[in-house]
């Protein structure tokens, strides 16, 4: 059969000409708004840890721990960071007594008394840039009305934790965010800075007070208001207040250790 081709194949060719002129449009701009969340990111570094901070985060040394927050006070409220190293305990460190521990359901007390139980969402491990991690994720096991993440992990004589807890009303927005930061972690070992490092016997999570740094766990904190509204002042006001409550408890209880 000769002759010109249908009118109908030169529409298509036109349709997909257009179509795939929208994709690469498509294409180019989520890799240049990639390539600003990239450059917005700024490389954090301790002796040991290493890691991609969100946009506009900010860390700070507290004796042996780092707590990283947003610089938006009102940010702070809805979500930090903790993140402390620990030489190696022969007995009591390694992978599989951290998936143990990470795997209890604990059960906590409110100011109230009412005694409530953690949800353990999951633990399993997770490789990250080589190096194998145990991940759990879990609510209300630090800080009622908060999700919080537990990331542990060996490099040879060094043990290092990294958590950060979201408070549930703003669990879809800062979930991503952190995510992004945990593909980026990185544990190594460095054996001039392991000299200073802390020889404290015991497991990185020992008695689960090591949820935050070695802090205590703050079972005693009034639970949060659950779902507040952004709009709503004073209900940040309260989660806020909850937030700075379970602080004050982990340094007293730090300061307490230290004495005794």
């Amino acid at each position: 059969m000769t002759g010109r081709p249908p009118r109908f194949l030169g529409g298509q060719i036109s349709v997909l000409i257009e179509g795939m002129y929208s994709l690469s449009r498509s294409l180019l701009a989520l890799g240049l708004g990639l390539f600003a969340l990239g450059a917005e990111a700024k490389q954090f570094k301790t002796q040991f840890f290493s890691l991609d901070l969100p946009p506009n985060w900010d860390c700070v040394k507290e004796e042996l721990d780092w707590v990283c927050q947003p610089d938006n006070l009102h940010e702070r409220s809805e979500v930090f960071m903790v993140i402390v190293t620990k030489a190696v305990d022969a007995v009591d460190d390694s992978l599989t007594k951290y998936q143990d521990v990470l795997s209890q359901v604990r059960t906590l007390r409110n100011l109230r008394g009412d005694p409530y139980k953690s949800e353990v969402r999951y633990t399993r491990i997770n490789k990250i840039l080589e190096r194998e991690w145990v991940d759990s994720l879990q609510f209300g096991s630090e800080i009622p009305g908060f999700y919080t993440r537990y990331l542990a992990s060996i490099a040879e004589k060094v043990a290092g934790l990294l958590t950060y807890a979201i408070a549930e009303s703003s669990y879809a927005k800062w979930s991503p965010v952190m995510e992004r930061m945990i593909g980026t972690i990185e544990l190594k070992f460095d054996p001039q800075a392991f000299e200073q490092l802390s020889k404290q016997s015991g497991s990185l999570l020992s008695s689960r007070g090591g949820g935050f740094g070695g802090r205590a766990a703050a079972p005693e904190v009034e639970a949060a208001a659950p779902a507040p509204d952004a709009s709503n002042d004073s209900s940040i006001m309260i989660v806020a207040l909850v937030l700075f409550a379970a602080a004050g408890y982990w340094f007293y209880k730090k300061k307490q250790q230290k004495k005794g």
